[in-house]
């Protein structure tokens, strides 16, 4: 309804006349005193999309930082439930999937490593999962669940690991494997906006250090989610979003 559940937050006790009006854009909302424009905010999620993808009718924005999240423009309104979000984008809506535990996984195994190496730990990483995946096939990985701080849904869920064996005990198999892991979680929220819209995207926009610095991730994402994945020239995606917004009213 783009509004605040008024009614609820009485029953609460709280006092609403603080609530801001809503808008159903973005528009000029007053002017510092030395006459700078201050344009409504927008979500970090909906300022990163702004600032990221150039064709948002037909991409999927797929960011990977400390948590992860793929994202997708819809006209209509749907009632969602689960681990699939609606957000206000402007007049039409964000489909929003969001894990709790993306980059952070891959964060957490160099750490691992880092505990009994002594140093850091990402190159090689990357370098063993390759070499792993040139020699015995991604499917041949650790099976790594990466829900290691549960989910939005259900917060008590926890990771977990299978599919070891003699051949595959090793850490390049185990690197390989939280990085499927990662992306799967993010291919199953798209899979649910499929199956909610009958709509596909025909190519992924790439952000986040997580992804941008992982050239493995990238072609993993390619291969698993089976579109191209396309990183933007800007680094701090969100922030040139929320310049592109007000940079419109200018």
């Amino acid at each position: 309804k783009r509004e605040f559940m008024t009614q609820k937050l009485t029953d609460a006790g709280v006092d609403v006349s603080f609530l801001p009006r809503v808008v159903n854009g973005y528009e000029i909302i007053g002017k510092t005193k030395y006459g700078v424009p201050v344009v409504c905010s927008m979500g970090d999620n909906q300022a990163s999309f702004r600032g990221s993808v150039k064709n948002p009718e037909s991409s999927l924005l797929l960011n990977v930082g400390t948590g992860s999240q793929v994202s997708m423009m819809t006209d209509k309104y749907y009632d969602v439930t689960g681990n699939i979000e609606l957000r206000p984008y402007g007049e039409k809506f964000l489909l929003v999937g969001a894990s709790l535990c993306g980059g952070r996984a891959y964060a957490m195994l160099e750490k691992f490593y880092r505990e009994i190496s002594g140093r850091e730990y990402y190159s090689i990483m990357m370098n063993q999962a390759q070499d792993f995946i040139n020699q015995h096939g991604l499917n041949e990985a650790w099976n790594v669940n990466t829900t290691f701080m549960g989910t939005r849904s259900d917060p008590s869920i926890r990771g977990s690991i299978s599919g070891i064996s003699e051949t595959n005990f090793c850490a390049g198999a185990l690197t390989a494997g939280v990085i499927r892991g990662i992306l799967y979680e993010l291919l199953g929220f798209y899979e649910g906006m499929i199956k909610l819209t009958g709509k596909n995207a025909h190519e992924i926009v790439g952000s986040g250090n997580g992804l941008r610095k992982n050239e493995l991730m990238q072609k993993l994402a390619e291969q698993i989610f089976s579109m191209n994945v396309n990183i933007p020239d800007c680094t701090e995606e969100a922030a040139s979003g929320a310049a592109l917004c007000g940079a419109s009213f200018v």
